[in-house]
């Protein structure tokens, strides 16, 4: 799955997703994440042609979904060979992830493996340090 410049508006509204560009590749696990609102569902809602892209262009195997004639037929292609695109909030679940994208304001604002983007100043980290902290926490009996 390819998005290749993609950008979205819903009918006269602003701008949902903008230029947002990656390649899920097949037999991998791509993660998406980060706070509601950044733009998930809608990227993943795409892919299924729920809605069109307003700019760019969105690929499966080579072909543009627009050019695909039902939507359950881009589902079909999308998990034959296995491509799993995740949208998840706890990060516990993409720690293993092949590529994770941190989605805010509409944008891809950090990509990488989670050992990569703990390592980076970021929404990433602040996402980890905060699941931690609820981690370690505890209601004390009175």
């Amino acid at each position: 799955v390819e998005f290749n410049h993609v950008g979205f508006s819903y009918r006269g509204g602003e701008k949902v997703l903008d230029d947002i560009s990656f390649i899920a590749k097949q037999g991998e696990v791509t993660a998406l994440i980060g706070p509601s609102g950044g733009g998930k569902t809608t990227l993943c809602s795409l892919i299924a042609r729920f809605w069109d892209v307003t700019s760019g262009a969105i690929t499966i195997g080579g072909v543009n979904v627009k050019d695909m004639p039902l939507s359950q037929q881009a589902i079909s292609a999308l998990t034959r060979g296995k491509t799993i695109i995740t949208i998840a909030h706890r990060l516990a679940t993409v720690q293993n992830a092949d590529q994770i994208l941190v989605m805010d304001d509409g944008r891809i604002a950090q990509h990488g493996t989670h050992d990569q983007l703990v390592k980076q100043e970021g929404l990433y980290r602040r996402f980890t340090a905060i699941r931690q902290q609820a981690e370690g926490w505890r209601i004390a009996a009175e």
